[in-house]
Formats: structure tokens, C-alpha cells, sequence
């Protein structure tokens, strides 16, 4: 919104919106702390690290379940509660140019209750999700579930398990957790989609 601000006000477009100089103060204690989310590359060193060791999991389907947590959460900027709550009749990969999920239970604004809104399956999004419904999801047997991601008792994930997913993920590639959480992967992509010229009011839907 401050960005916007500034572009009506100047008609200077900035490039960065949220850097360590103007992320908000968290408190800790009688200290602030300044962050900003975490870089594309470091996200993407994540995700390539998961990837590649998938081989090498010891529980394979749990690894590639966590691959398509994180990935989906990173690149649709959902939020954790509307992840938890997608089933995989929520994905639609025919409709539009590159696919959409339609998020049921949405955050609404000022307690006005679920918002259903849909979410293009950008960069490679689609792929991934075909192969985690057809070759993943099946091996962690399910059931009668409809949930999207299950886990390995059979059940919808919790907000906690999805961020057992996440800090996994941080671990086979090595990183601390420091900014890294599930909601700094949804600032995170509205920081990378405004870089890469999307429109804030698109960004924002």
C-alpha cells in the first residue's frame, strides 16, 4: 500500500517495497528487529534442494507432499488456513492460460466470513501439482479423503504440520529458519511479483 502511495503521490514507480529498511519493527523482548522476507534465490535454493533429495528421503512420499506444500504455498502467496483447506477438487488445470485453484475458504475482510476467490498455478505450479495428485498423494494412502495434502495418518494437515513441512524443507537445505515462515512466503511472492512489473492491485486479489 505504501508503494501505491508513493506512485500516486510522486509518479515514481519503486522497485522494492519491502527491504530491511522498511519492513516493520517486530518486537522481542525490549528490542526491535527489522525483516524483510526472504530472497527469491534463497526460496528457490529451498525448493531445488528439496527437489533433488527426494531420492534420498527416507520416506519419499512425505518428502514429495512437503515439496508441494511449500511450492504451492510460495507460489500461489495463499495463506496456510486456505491451503489446509484445499481439496483436490479445488484444482482446475484446464481453466485459463496456465491453470487455477479455487480457494474456498479465503480469508474475508472485517469478519465478513470465508472469501472464495481463484489463483492462477503460475511457474511450473500446474506440473507440479499433476505429479503430486497422480504419484505422491496416492502413496500416503489417503483413504476416503478428499483433502488436497493428507498426512501420514490419513488426515487434512494442520497449521502446524504445514509448518513441519517448511522446516524440513529449511533442514535437507541446510538453512536456519531466521526469516523464513509460512506467512514471510506470502510477502515474500508479493515482493517478487511486484518486482517483476505485476500490477499491485492484481498482486493484491
Amino acid at each position: 500500500e505504501c508503494a501505491d502511495e508513493i506512485h500516486v503521490a510522486t509518479g515514481v514507480r519503486i522497485r522494492q517495497p519491502v527491504t530491511a529498511a522498511t519492513a516493520p519493527r517486530v518486537r522481542f523482548g525490549d528490542s526491535y528487529v527489522r525483516s524483510a522476507p526472504p530472497s527469491r534465490s534463497l526460496i528457490r535454493r529451498v525448493t531445488r534442494t528439496m527437489r533433488t533429495r527426494l531420492h534420498e528421503a527416507a520416506r519419499p512420499a512425505v518428502a514429495g507432499r512437503d515439496l508441494a506444500v511449500v511450492e504451492t504455498l510460495y507460489l500461489t502467496g495463499m495463506r496456510a488456513n486456505e491451503l489446509i483447506h484445499l481439496d483436490v477438487d479445488d484444482l482446475y488445470p484446464g481453466k485459463g492460460a496456465t491453470g487455477q485453484i479455487h480457494i474456498r475458504f479465503g480469508k474475508g475482510a472485517y469478519g465478513s466470513g470465508p472469501r472464495v476467490r481463484w489463483v492462477p498455478m503460475l511457474d511450473g505450479l500446474r506440473e507440479l501439482l499433476a505429479w503430486y495428485t497422480s504419484k505422491v498423494r496416492p502413496r500416503l494412502q489417503p483413504r476416503r479423503s478428499r483433502a488436497l495434502f493428507v498426512s501420514a495418518t490419513n488426515g487434512r494437515l494442520s497449521y502446524g504440520a504445514v509448518q513441519e513441512c517448511l522446516d524440513r524443507g529449511l533442514r535437507v537445505a541446510h538453512i536456519k529458519r531466521g526469516r523464513f515462515s509460512l506467512h514471510r512466503l506470502r510477502h515474500a511472492r508479493a515482493t517478487h511479483l511486484f518486482e517483476a512489473g505485476m500490477d499491485l492491485v492484481a498482486i493484491q486479489l
